[in-house]
């Protein structure tokens, strides 16, 4: 079944359901990747200051696939509500 992510949220979530999935803690997924407990919790939680190509480790090793389309013609509630996230802040350089 396809998820559109559209948030670091709907990124998150999908994360852990593919983490439980797979019968694993948070503590198992973060001593595989290096990485702590809690920053596996912030990324479940939708958090936007976790580094994004962590991120797409975490992504990786659960087997979770990053598919993107582009919809000709058609624009994001975002785009048009005007409500862009800053790049600095998402990657957690602010």
């Amino acid at each position: 079944m396809k998820i559109p992510i559209r948030s670091s949220q709907d990124l998150g979530g999908l994360i852990a359901s593919a983490r439980r999935k797979r019968g694993l803690s948070q503590r198992d997924v973060a001593k595989e990747l290096g990485v702590t407990q809690a920053w596996i919790s912030r990324v479940e939680r939708g958090n936007q200051k976790c580094w994004i190509g962590k991120v797409f480790r975490l992504a990786a090793f659960l087997a979770v696939d990053l598919v993107g389309e582009v919809s000709p013609g058609k624009k994001s509630e975002a785009h048009t509500k005007g409500n862009y996230p800053d790049l600095d802040t998402l990657l957690g350089e602010s």
